[in-house]
């Protein structure tokens, strides 16, 4: 079963340009050094290139005037080396609109595989700004749980 993990959300508090989480955390998680294969997607963006997205992610916050509090949501999908084995590279792809799907394509979000360490896993971020009403999403104990659950019933129904 793949591990779940929400990278928190108070070190993102993002009130000033001297700590820009919107760049600093897509640019990590596009970073090419660490997605060789460039197994990468994402919903209601275009990934071009990683400071597109920036900018994207951005005029919708700008766009509705949320440009303050928590900018994105970032968490990990890590999977173990048996797991590993089981996927191709483009069914980890897979498995990632998959889990982006769960936003129900109202948020922005891209996701990467990173394959620069022992066990490959995804990196999402989430924009906290809903591109289609501008209202900011609710995180929260539940929502974590909620997100971990249909992760693990998603992979254990469909690959297992």
């Amino acid at each position: 079963m793949p591990n779940f993990k929400i990278v928190p959300s108070s070190q993102y508090k993002n009130n000033s340009e001297k700590n820009d989480v919107v760049n600093n955390i897509i640019s990590y998680i596009l970073r090419t050094s660490k997605i060789p294969h460039n197994i990468t997607g994402g919903i209601g963006v275009s990934l071009t290139s990683a400071s597109d997205v920036i900018k994207q992610f951005k005029q919708v916050k700008k766009s509705f005037r949320k440009t303050r509090g928590i900018p994105l949501q970032h968490f990990i999908v890590s999977f173990s080396e048996g797991e590993e084995k089981l996927y191709s590279l483009r069914q980890f792809q897979s498995i990632g609109y998959q889990i982006a799907e769960y936003f129900n394509g109202e948020y922005q979000i891209i996701f990467a595989l990173h394959e620069d360490s022992k066990h490959l896993h995804l990196h999402f971020a989430v924009n906290t700004v809903n591109f289609r009403t501008g209202k900011k999403m609710v995180w929260n104990e539940t929502s974590f749980y909620s997100l971990k659950n249909f992760i693990e019933t998603y992979t254990l129904t469909t690959y297992f």
